[in-house]
């Protein structure tokens, strides 16, 4: 299933996307209450994750943006055993 029909129609609308003059797509960043809600865990917890290493993020300005692609990878490592 595409992350992108598995987050919540409210995420869905604070999802960012960043396009280049040319049009062409770049990476997708969700906000940390939007990934916390899709993974249904604490904002807490995502901050926990992403200063332990285990969920890659970046900062904008004073905000913490996870792509949505990172947040995929995440996903798959957790179903193919790895830890939360």
């Amino acid at each position: 299933m595409d992350i992108d029909e598995t987050i919540n129609m409210e995420g869905k609308k604070k999802l960012e996307k960043f396009s280049t003059v040319s049009g062409i797509e770049r990476e997708r960043f969700l906000r940390l209450d939007d990934v916390a809600a899709h993974l249904l865990l604490s904002v807490r917890t995502v901050e926990r994750l992403c200063h332990e290493g285990k969920l890659p993020y970046n900062k904008v300005n004073r905000s913490v943006r996870i792509s949505e692609e990172d947040l995929k990878k995440y996903e798959d490592s957790v179903h193919r055993g790895g830890t939360t």
